[in-house]
């Protein structure tokens, strides 16, 4: 259960990423500056942010809708007093102009991470993501789906 709770929450803290680009981007430039301000929310434990990010029809593989999702995530921010990320992007798909898909790569511990380097010497959760994502009416990007499996450090260099 702690494994699916961290892996829900390091995928609602992913998706949070992908809300905040600017009309004037390009979609990839808004996914990376997204995916930078996602890590701030995470590791601010907005959950509110966090939520806002879920397509109200999100389904995923595991069984979980929306509400489930952010309930999940929400237990586990309130269980966890420090949480530090460290993502890499793998790829961003633009399926169409408004969808795409995107693999992330997410370390999570509570210590801040300054560099890949630093997974070397620290205790972390380490998951890989593949994100579905749809853009909203009013220009945002929202989760629409997600899966998720563990990663190893090698993943990351």
């Amino acid at each position: 259960m702690r494994i699916l709770k961290t892996a829900v929450t390091l995928g609602l803290s992913t998706l949070v990423v992908w809300g905040c680009g600017g009309p004037a981007s390009t979609p990839e430039q808004q996914v990376r500056e997204t995916i930078r301000l996602g890590e701030e929310a995470a590791e601010g434990r907005n959950i509110g942010a966090l939520a806002g990010l879920v397509a109200d029809a999100y389904q995923d593989g595991n069984g979980y809708d929306r509400r489930a999702l952010v309930r999940l995530a929400q237990v586990y921010l309130m269980g966890h007093q420090s949480i530090h990320l460290l993502t890499r992007t793998q790829s961003i798909e633009l399926v169409s102009p408004d969808q795409a898909k995107a693999k992330v790569l997410v370390a999570m511990t509570g210590a801040p991470l300054e560099s890949v380097d630093s997974l070397i010497n620290v205790r972390a959760d380490l998951f890989k993501f593949e994100i579905v994502l749809a853009k909203t009416d009013n220009e945002q990007w929202q989760a629409v789906s997600a899966s998720w499996q563990r990663a190893g450090a090698d993943d990351f260099f």
